[in-house]
């Protein structure tokens, strides 16, 4: 009986030697047979490249940034490699680029919030957070931005970005502005009376300004202001025009 036991777990164990060698020639076979059919197929080929979420962009700027080119395979494509690429787009914070099988590439870009726009010879330019001037604006691009009128500088770049952060209502009732030998002036969407912001204190007169125009602005009669300065401590000082200036 002993000897039918051992003969039976030798027995046992060569069927599982077969079964396991059956199993890693199936697979190399059938891993040799996938390559092949990889290798000669066209299927794979890189046939379309899809952009979601551009604004500033065009697809076919993401696609000339990622410089993937159609018909190549689609398994080549070092995914990591093209969304650098992308990523050193000024207009670009980051993307991500993913396969869909068989032959499609879809890229997803998160682009940079412009600042402001800036007025170039007509033509408004976009202006980002550090106060780099970018392409042109695309027409119905669904921003609602302030518009430098003078060459965007250290000042008026920085009142911008703080006015954007400590008083997005502020912010967003800024017309245009610009530098001149007065400091920051700008214009509010309701009003053509400039406004006199100065030279330093931004924050502080950001706050003002805010205060300003939640409780005051809505009822001064801009046709009789000449200007609106904040260049005084914690107070806004109207000036009118006078009835000679009329």
């Amino acid at each position: 009986m002993d000897f039918i036991r051992k003969a039976y777990i030798k027995i046992k164990l060569f069927f599982r030697l077969v079964l396991t060698a059956a199993v890693i020639f199936s697979a190399a076979y059938g891993t040799y047979l996938f390559s092949e059919a990889y290798r000669t197929t066209r299927v794979f080929d890189l046939k379309k490249i899809v952009v979601h979420n551009n604004r500033l962009l065009t697809p076919g700027d993401v696609i000339e940034l990622s410089e993937i080119l159609r018909g190549v395979r689609i398994g080549n494509i070092d995914t990591e490699k093209v969304e650098k690429k992308i990523n050193s787009s000024p207009y670009v914070r980051s993307s991500t680029v993913k396969r869909k099988y068989p032959a499609t590439i879809e890229i997803t870009v998160t682009e940079n919030v412009p600042l402001a726009y800036y007025n170039s010879a007509g033509s408004l330019r976009y202006v980002d957070f550090e106060g780099k001037v970018l392409g042109k604006a695309k027409p119905g691009d669904g921003y609602d931005l302030p518009v430098f009128i003078s060459v965007p500088d250290e000042e008026t770049v920085d009142f911008m970005c703080k006015c954007a952060g400590i008083s997005p209502f502020t912010y967003h009732h800024i017309s245009e502005l610009e530098m001149t030998d007065s400091g920051v002036e700008l214009y509010l969407i309701k009003s053509s009376a400039r406004v006199i912001i100065g030279k330093n204190e931004f924050e502080k007169k950001i706050i003002v300004l805010e205060n300003f125009l939640k409780n005051e602005y809505g009822n001064l009669a801009f046709n009789r202001i000449e200007y609106i300065d904040l260049r005084f401590d914690k107070q806004v000082v109207l000036k009118e025009i006078s009835i000679a200036e009329k």
